[in-house]
C-alpha cells in the first residue's frame, strides 16, 4: 500500500469503503468479511483485485432481527440478485462474477450465515503477503454491499494494530465455527445469472413478460360465493379479469370479443362483483334483447340469490331511453350523483356524439367518478373516431387521461390514425376491390387495428373465436361452435325484378352531363333532389361548406333510394312514395298554384300512392317508431326572399314528375307474381331441402320488405308459424320478446315457461336488423339475407344470431349433435346487374367500400366461389384469423401446459436473460423485450419488443417480432456476433426506441428501462 489510508473511513469523498479495499488488497493474501447484508455483485466493484488472493471467508447474518438459515438465505439472494442485475447492466460478460462462482466452487471463497443472534458485525480482516510487515483491519458499521461500500454515510476504523487484529481473528473464528454453511446457496444465487440460456427459454420469458400482470386475480368470493363465476368459461373468466384491471387503472373498458363468444356473461359477471361491493349498477341494452337476455339471466343468476341488493342497487334502461332527455334526464340528473358503474351493451349504439343519446350518457357519466364497462363486437362501424367517441365517454374530453402511455392527446392520436387509413386507401386503391357502397370504408383493416395498436390493448378486450376454440380445446366445458358451411347463392335477375322501368331506373341514377361535342364531363344524375340543396340558390354569396353538407345529404338519400330498390320493389316504393309525399309538402308551401296544377296532372297517381301510404300505416303498431332510419330526411323549411325560387321550384317539379313516372311504372307493371327475386325465394322454401320444413330465420335491411315477405310467404306458401318483426311491428309490451321466444325457446326459455312457447312456435321469422344483435337465435340453424346489406359488420352480426356458442344441455334438448352441427346461411344476388348496380351506387355516392384482397381465407360472406373475390369474409380478420397477440397467449399457454417447470419459473427468471439462434429466412439482427419505468405507484411499467436487424432496419409490429423469434423447446443455442457488437445494437434500439419512449412517457428523472431479455437472430 503506497498511500497512508486515513484512520476513519466513512464514505465521504476519497474515504469511502471501497477506496481504502481497493487499496489494501493488492498487498493481501486472505480476507475475512463480517457483514449484516451481503450482495454478490459487491465482488464486481473489486474486479480483478479479489482473484489473487488465496482464502476469502464471508460470516453473514442479520443485523435487524433474528432469524432461520432459510429466511436469511432469501434475504441473501434479493439483495445479491438486485445488484448482480446492476453489474450486468455494466457489463453482460459478467466475467467478474464467473470467477466468484469458480471461487465457492474451489472453496476459494466460504460462506456461513450465524442465526443464533441478530448478527450485527460489519469488519474486514486482511492478512498480508511478506513483506508487508502489518496486517490489515477495518471494524465499524459497512455492510458489503455496493451502498455500503460506497455511498452511506458510514464510520470504520482503519487499523493495522497487532493486538487488535489478532482479537478480530480470534472473535472471527469463534463465530465462524457456530454459522452454517451456505456455499452451496451462494452458487444457487449466482446460477441463474450465469447460466447459458436456450432461445426457447429467451422466447418464454419475453411471452410472459408482455402478456402478464393484466388481471385482477380472483379472489375467495369469486371462487367460492359468485353464482355467474362457477359457470364461466376461461376465457371468459380472464376476460372478466382483464376488464376489472382495465377499469380500475382508467375508469371504463371496452369488451370487444367476436359475435357469439358470450359477451353478456362477462357482463353479467361484472355486475354482480360490482353488486357485492355494495355498488348501484346502471345497465343500458338494446330493447330486443333487455327480456330475453338480459333481465331474464339477471332474475335467474342474481334476483334469486340476492333479492333485495338486486331490487334497490340495480336499474336497466333501453338505448332508445337515452333518446329522449325529454323522458329521461330528471333519471339522469340523479343516477349522475348515486351510480357507481355503468354497463352498455351494443355499446357501439352510442358511437355518434352528436346523437341525443350520447350526450345523455356523457351526462350520466359525469360526477362522482364512475367505472364504464362497453360491450360490442363492433365498436369501429366507420371510422376509428367511432372507438374515439366510446373511449371518451369515459375520459370526458381529458385528452391527456392516457399520458402515461404516451397519449398526450387521444383525440389527436385517432385522427392521425384515421388520415392515415384515408391516405392508405386512396393510395392502394389499385390493389383494392370494389364491393359496394358505406360509410364503412377500409372497415377490416380499421378492425385489424384493435388486435395490433400498443395503445389500444391497454383499453379493449378482444379475442377470436378460433383462439377461444384453440385455447380451450380439451378443457372440460371447452366451448363448442357449429360449423358453418359456404353461403349459398341465390341468383335473380332486377331487370326482371323491374321489367318495363329498368331502364327509367338507370335514366334516373345514371344520366351523365355532356358537354356539346357528345363528351362527358361529369356525372349529374336526372334525379337532383334539389330541395335538399337550397344552398346552390341563395342569391346572397354562397357558403361552400354549407353547400358540401346538402350535397352529402342528396348522395346519402340516393343510396338509401338504391338499397331499397335492391331489396325489394315494395321497399323503393314505398321510399318514393315518401319522398314524393316531402316534396309536395314544399311545393305547397312555397308555391301552391304549383302544387295544385302537379297535383291535377297526377290525379289518378296520387289517389294511388295515398291509398298506399295507409295501407302501409295499417300494417304497423308504431308508424312513429322508426329504429331503421330510412325514411328521407326533412326538408328546411326556405325564406323565399334568400333564394331563387322560381329556378328551385322548377327543379323540384322536373324531379316530382320522375317520381310520379317511376311510381306510375311500379304501380302498373310489377307484382308479386313478376317479382323474380321473390319467386326464386318461394321455390327455395319450396324445394331446398335444407330449408323445407326447417326453422330459419329471415333478415333484410328495410321494413317494406319485411312486411311485404311476410304477406307473401303467409298467402302463397301457407307457411305455418311465420311471424314479422320491425321497428314499427310488435314492438309494445312483451310482445316482440315472445315471438323471440315462440322462435327459439331452447335458447331463450328455461323449464318455467319453455313448454309455453313450445306449444306456440315460430318456423319462419322475417325481421329487419332490430333482431340482429346480441340475440340467441341459435334454435334455427339457417339464415336467409334477401337484400345486400353493404355494410359487412351488419352482415355479420346477423349471421351471429345462429352462428354462435352452443349449450350442450340445450343442444340435448333439440336432438342435435353439436359436433356435426352445420349452419347454413343464403344470400340473393342479381350477378347479371351486380357490376351495374355498384357502379350506380359509386357514382351517386362518389366512394365504395373497400376491403383488401388479402382478407380472408375461410368461406366468402356473400358468394362461395367469386373468383374477384368480392365481399370475402370480413369477419375472418378479427373473428377467424389469430391475431399477432393471440398466438403469443396460444403459444404461452403451450408453455404453460408441455412445459410447466419452466413456466413456473419465468416470474423469477433474473433480468437481461440472453440466447440466441439461427434464422433460415430474414430478418435477423437483435430482439431486445424492455419494461419501461413505472410511472403511476402501484402500476407496472409496460413491456415493448424491439428488433434492430443488421442493416439497422428497426420493427416494432409485434406480428414481425414474434414470427422471428419464435422457436421450439429443442431450437439450439447459436450466437455468432461479437460482445462489441451486440452491444452496439443494443445502444442503437436504446436511443432510436426507447430513449423517445421515455422521454413520451415524461418519465421522472433517473428512471430508466429494465432489459427483461434479449436475443440475437443470425
Amino acid at each position: 500500500m503506497s498511500e497512508k489510508l486515513p484512520t476513519l473511513i466513512d464514505n465521504t469523498p476519497d474515504r469511502t469503503a471501497l477506496d481504502a479495499l481497493k487499496a489494501l488488497l493488492p498487498s493481501s493474501k486472505k480476507w475475512d468479511i463480517a457483514t449484516g447484508f451481503f450482495e454478490i455483485g459487491a465482488f464486481d466493484l473489486l474486479e480483478g483485485l479479489w482473484q489473487p488472493l488465496e482464502k476469502i471467508r464471508i460470516l453473514l447474518g442479520d443485523e435487524t432481527t433474528k432469524r432461520t438459515r432459510q429466511a436469511l438465505v432469501g434475504s441473501l439472494r434479493e439483495q445479491s440478485d438486485e445488484s448482480i442485475e446492476a453489474a450486468k447492466e455494466r457489463d453482460d460478460s459478467l466475467t467478474g462474477l464467473q470467477a466468484v462462482r469458480a471461487a465457492l466452487q474451489s472453496k476459494r471463497i466460504e460462506a456461513r450465515v450465524y442465526t443464533r443472534a441478530k448478527f450485527h458485525a460489519k469488519a474486514h480482516r486482511l492478512e498480508t503477503h511478506p513483506p508487508t510487515p502489518v496486517n490489515y483491519g477495518l471494524i465499524g458499521s459497512s455492510n458489503f454491499t455496493q451502498p455500503g461500500l460506497t455511498r452511506n454515510l458510514e464510520l470504520n476504523l482503519f487499523t493495522t494494530d497487532a493486538s487488535q487484529l489478532n482479537a478480530l481473528k480470534e472473535w472471527y473464528d469463534g463465530v465462524w465455527a457456530e454459522a452454517e454453511e451456505v456455499q452451496a446457496d451462494l452458487l444457487s444465487v449466482l446460477e441463474p445469472h450465469l447460466r447459458l440460456y436456450s432461445p426457447f427459454e429467451v422466447y418464454a420469458r419475453a411471452l410472459h413478460a408482455y402478456l402478464s400482470g393484466r388481471e385482477i386475480s380472483a379472489d375467495a368470493w369469486e371462487r367460492n360465493q359468485s353464482v355467474i363465476y362457477k359457470i364461466l368459461s376461461k376465457y371468459q373468466r380472464d376476460g372478466y379479469h382483464q376488464a376489472l384491471a382495465i377499469a380500475e387503472r382508467w375508469g371504463g373498458a371496452l369488451i370487444s370479443d367476436g359475435v357469439g363468444l358470450g359477451k353478456t356473461f362477462i357482463g353479467l359477471m361484472l355486475i354482480e362483483r360490482h353488486l357485492h361491493l355494495g355498488h348501484k349498477v346502471v345497465v343500458v341494452v338494446p330493447k330486443s334483447t333487455r327480456e330475453s337476455v338480459w333481465e331474464s339471466n339477471l332474475r335467474r343468476y342474481l334476483a334469486t340469490h340476492r333479492r333485495r341488493v338486486f331490487e334497490q342497487s340495480l336499474v336497466v334502461y333501453n338505448h332508445t331511453d337515452f333518446g329522449r332527455p325529454e323522458t329521461l334526464g330528471e333519471a339522469v340528473q340523479e343516477l349522475r350523483e348515486v351510480a357507481d358503474v355503468v354497463v352498455i351493451d351494443e355499446a357501439h349504439h352510442f358511437r355518434t356524439s352528436s346523437a341525443n343519446r350520447y350526450e345523455l350518457m356523457s351526462s350520466l357519466l359525469k360526477g362522482r367518478p364512475k367505472k364504464l364497462y362497453m360491450l360490442t363486437a363492433t365498436p369501429i362501424n366507420n371510422s376509428l373516431l367511432d372507438l374515439y367517441n366510446l373511449l371518451n365517454l369515459f375520459v370526458q374530453d381529458r385528452q391527456a387521461h392516457f399520458a402515461s402511455i404516451r397519449i398526450h392527446n387521444l383525440r389527436r392520436y385517432f385522427t392521425d390514425l384515421e388520415k392515415g387509413f384515408q391516405a392508405g386507401a386512396e393510395g392502394d386503391a389499385s390493389q383494392m376491390t370494389l364491393l359496394g357502397l358505406d360509410e364503412a370504408a377500409d372497415l377490416a383493416q380499421k378492425r385489424d387495428l384493435i388486435r395490433s395498436d400498443e395503445f389500444l390493448k391497454h383499453v379493449v378486450i378482444q379475442r377470436s373465436r378460433s383462439y377461444v376454440a384453440d385455447s380451450e380445446q380439451g378443457l372440460v366445458g371447452a366451448p363448442v361452435f357449429p360449423q358453418r358451411d359456404p353461403p349459398h347463392v341465390v341468383e335473380y335477375s332486377l331487370k326482371e325484378v323491374y321489367e318495363g322501368i329498368y331502364d327509367t331506373i338507370s335514366f334516373a341514377f345514371g344520366k351523365p352531363k355532356m358537354k356539346d361535342k357528345g363528351k362527358e364531363e361529369k356525372f349529374e344524375p336526372a334525379l337532383r333532389l334539389s330541395v335538399y340543396n337550397p344552398e346552390r340558390f341563395r342569391l346572397a354569396p354562397k357558403d361552400p361548406n354549407q353547400n358540401r353538407k346538402e350535397l352529402q345529404v342528396i348522395g346519402l338519400i340516393r343510396t338509401s333510394l338504391l338499397k331499397q330498390l335492391e331489396s325489394s320493389y315494395q321497399a323503393f316504393e314505398g321510399s318514393m312514395e315518401r319522398l314524393l309525399l316531402k316534396m309536395k309538402l314544399v311545393l305547397e308551401a312555397n308555391y301552391a298554384p304549383g302544387w295544385q296544377k302537379w297535383e291535377a296532372d297526377h290525379a289518378s297517381l296520387w289517389s294511388d300512392l295515398l291509398n298506399k301510404v295507409e295501407e302501409r300505416t295499417r300494417d304497423a303498431d308504431d308508424p312513429d317508431n322508426d329504429e331503421e332510419e330510412n325514411d328521407p330526411p326533412d326538408v328546411p323549411a326556405w325564406d323565399v326572399k334568400e333564394f331563387d325560387v322560381e329556378t328551385m321550384v322548377g327543379e323540384l317539379v322536373e324531379d316530382m314528375d320522375l317520381l310520379a313516372e317511376l311510381l306510375k311504372g311500379v304501380y302498373s307493371n310489377l307484382s308479386p307474381d313478376k317479382d323474380d327475386k321473390l319467386q326464386k325465394l318461394l321455390g327455395k322454401l319450396a324445394e331446398d331441402p335444407l330449408l323445407f320444413g326447417r326453422k330459419i330465420v329471415l333478415f333484410t335491411e328495410f321494413k317494406d320488405t319485411a312486411r311485404y315477405l311476410f304477406r307473401q310467404l303467409r298467402e302463397r306458401l301457407g307457411v305455418e308459424g311465420i311471424e314479422q318483426l320491425d321497428s314499427g311491428r310488435h314492438n309494445k309490451g312483451d310482445a316482440r320478446e315472445r315471438i323471440i321466444k315462440r322462435f327459439a325457446p331452447v335458447y331463450n326459455c328455461d323449464e318455467s315457461d319453455r313448454q309455453q312457447y313450445q306449444a306456440d312456435p315460430i318456423r319462419v321469422l322475417v325481421s329487419t336488423d332490430v333482431l340482429s344483435e346480441g340475440l340467441n337465435l341459435q334454435d334455427s340453424a339457417r339464415l336467409i339475407n334477401y337484400d345486400i346489406h353493404w355494410n359487412p359488420v351488419r352482415l355479420m352480426q346477423r349471421i351471429g344470431r345462429v352462428d354462435r356458442r352452443l349449450d350442450l344441455a340445450k343442444e340435448a334438448l333439440l336432438g342435435r349433435d353439436p359436433d356435426s352441427l352445420r349452419v347454413h346461411f343464403y344470400n340473393f344476388l342479381p350477378p347479371q346487374e351486380l357490376d351495374d348496380l355498384l357502379g350506380l351506387f359509386e357514382r351517386v355516392s362518389g366512394k365504395v367500400l373497400r376491403i383488401n384482397k388479402t382478407l380472408g381465407l375461410e368461406a366468402p360472406l356473400l358468394r362461395p366461389d367469386d373468383p374477384v373475390e368480392a365481399l370475402r369474409n370480413f369477419n375472418h380478420q378479427y373473428e377467424q384469423a389469430h391475431s399477432a397477440e393471440e398466438r403469443m397467449l396460444l403459444a404461452l399457454e403451450a408453455i404453460e401446459r408441455e412445459h410447466p417447470e419452466l413456466y413456473s419459473q419465468l416470474q423469477r427468471m433474473p433480468r437481461r436473460l440472453f440466447s440466441g439462434k439461427k434464422n433460415k429466412k430474414p430478418p435477423r439482427g437483435l430482439f431486445c423485450c424492455y419494461r419501461l419505468p413505472t410511472i403511476k405507484e402501484g402500476v407496472p411499467g409496460e413491456v415493448v419488443w424491439r428488433f434492430i436487424a443488421h442493416d439497422g432496419r428497426v420493427a416494432e409490429g409485434l406480428e414481425e417480432i414474434h414470427e422471428t423469434i419464435q422457436c421450439l423447446p429443442d431450437t439450439p443455442r447459436v450466437t455468432t456476433a461479437s460482445g462489441d457488437q451486440l452491444k452496439e445494437w443494443r445502444e442503437a434500439l436504446r436511443s432510436r426506441c426507447i430513449a423517445p419512449r421515455l422521454r413520451d412517457l415524461q418519465a421522472p428523472m433517473g428512471a430508466k428501462e429494465q432489459l427483461v431479455c434479449w436475443m440475437e437472430v443470425s
